[in-house]
């Protein structure tokens, strides 16, 4: 349930215009995917070994098939929105025809390893995704300087500190030795 709101929030969106409401959006899609891949896994692991399912099991198959499919429409819709930041996007174009592929195993109702490794490849690229955009933001926040000029101070002129000065710098660092 709350999955679906979190994905109808994110269909809802307005553009992705800013840094912050892409990785925002991002990390909701990476979180409905982490758990889109959990609960996969444990259908997969609960099959029985002559790989029949429940009518529970196929109504959860059904589901995580939906769910799946409204988060590569979200992905395809970020991904136009983005237009010509498509540099900030990188491989995850390429995450559609791999969300494709998970969502019509389940629709056959054949969840196997692969779809398991698949949809783990999708989860990996969207993290990676996120830590490129951060990493690029991050250089691009970064300037060169221009060295300063600073005043020096000769160690001689130290000698005048009083000696209740000096006994108040010398319990200071006595008590950060002992923390």
């Amino acid at each position: 349930m709350q999955m679906q709101q979190s994905m109808s929030q994110l269909a809802q969106s307005q553009s992705a215009t800013g840094f912050e409401q892409f990785m925002e959006q991002l990390q909701q899609m990476a979180n409905s995917q982490g758990q889109l891949n959990d609960q996969s896994l444990n259908l997969f692991q609960s099959q029985g070994n002559n790989g029949t399912l429940s009518i529970q099991q196929q109504r959860q198959m059904q589901r995580l098939a939906s769910e799946q499919a409204a988060l590569r429409e979200a992905l395809e819709q970020m991904s136009n929105e983005m237009g010509s930041r498509q540099d900030v996007m990188g491989r995850l174009g390429e995450l559609s025809s791999k969300m494709d592929e998970v969502v019509q195993d389940l629709i056959k109702q054949n969840i196997n390893r692969k779809t398991i490794d698949r949809q783990r490849e999708i989860l990996s690229r969207m993290l990676d995704a996120q830590k490129s955009v951060r990493e690029r933001e991050y250089s691009k926040k970064r300037k060169a300087e221009i060295a300063k000029k600073y005043k020096v101070i000769d160690p001689r002129e130290l000698k005048d500190i009083s000696d209740l000065e000096q006994k108040r710098l010398y319990e200071a660092l006595k008590k950060s030795l002992n923390e």
